[in-house]
């Protein structure tokens, strides 16, 4: 009885992983060629037949805009900078056209943070030691969008992205390294 128990759970153990095999975990990082900025993203290939899901985030790009024509003589603004921060999430779909060739498709939440920090001198030197500090302003924008494009292996565990978001309106290139399980 015991062996009969061990085949069982073993049968249920092998019909469980069998329809696992041949599905890829891919993870790299995107390039937005006009934006300039990063994204990491993770793919899931072959999770229900060709259809998989993907994720993934841009923001890491900070992009800074220095004004240093502001200052007056006599005047307590020295100089603003301001910051420019993508925070877009992308989910979606993959879906397996060739062995290797994966197109993907999703939407893009198109987050947008400008923020612009004023840098002030005060005389008295009551607010910092050095006479120098900074206030900041942040708004956040909102460009919903889609992100579309092709994931090819020309190598079995690295690959390599172009497509195109349209909450950036740019392209995109990228790199990944994939798992296969």
């Amino acid at each position: 009885m015991k062996t009969r128990l061990k085949a069982w759970i073993l049968c249920l153990s092998v019909l469980a992983v069998a329809p696992m095999q041949g599905q890829a975990l891919a993870i790299g990082y995107q390039y937005a060629l006009v934006e300039e900025y990063i994204s990491g993203y993770v793919m899931l290939f072959d999770v229900l037949g060709p259809v998989g899901v993907y994720s993934n985030f841009y923001g890491i790009g900070v992009t800074d805009y220095p004004d240093y024509e502001s200052p007056w003589p006599g005047d307590e603004l020295m100089f603003t900078i301001d910051k420019q921060y993508w925070a877009a999430q992308s989910v979606g779909a993959t879906l397996s056209l060739f062995p290797g060739v994966y197109l993907y498709a999703g939407y893009c939440n198109g987050y947008h943070i400008n923020v612009q920090e004023n840098t002030w001198f005060d005389e008295t030197y009551i607010l910092s030691w050095d006479g120098f500090y900074t206030t900041q302003e942040q708004i956040s924008h909102v460009k919903p969008g889609f992100d579309v494009g092709v994931n090819i292996f020309p190598i079995t565990y690295m690959g390599m992205v172009i497509g195109y978001n349209s909450s950036l309106n740019s392209l995109v290139l990228g790199l990944n390294t994939t798992i296969y399980f």
